[in-house]
């Protein structure tokens, strides 16, 4: 993530790494990493999100949604 941040002062870097928003954070739910800020749209994205099928209720990965629905 150093890429997107330049270089940083010595005395502040271990703040600029805790606070950077292009920190890889892991995604809660395929454990990938991803950049702090674009975290809430891979997690809205991830496809081991798990969602509720809108027409039966039944859990499922987001991944299996479309296939889901093909079979109802």
């Amino acid at each position: 993530y150093a890429l997107h941040c330049g270089p940083q002062r010595r005395s502040q870097l271990g703040a600029h790494t805790e606070n950077c928003p292009w920190r890889p954070l892991e995604c809660p739910h395929c454990a990938l990493d991803v950049a702090a800020c674009q975290l809430n749209t891979h997690v809205g994205n991830c496809p081991r999100r798990p969602i509720s099928c809108d027409q039966c209720g039944t859990s499922l990965l987001r991944a299996d949604e479309t296939q889901h629905l093909a079979r109802d």
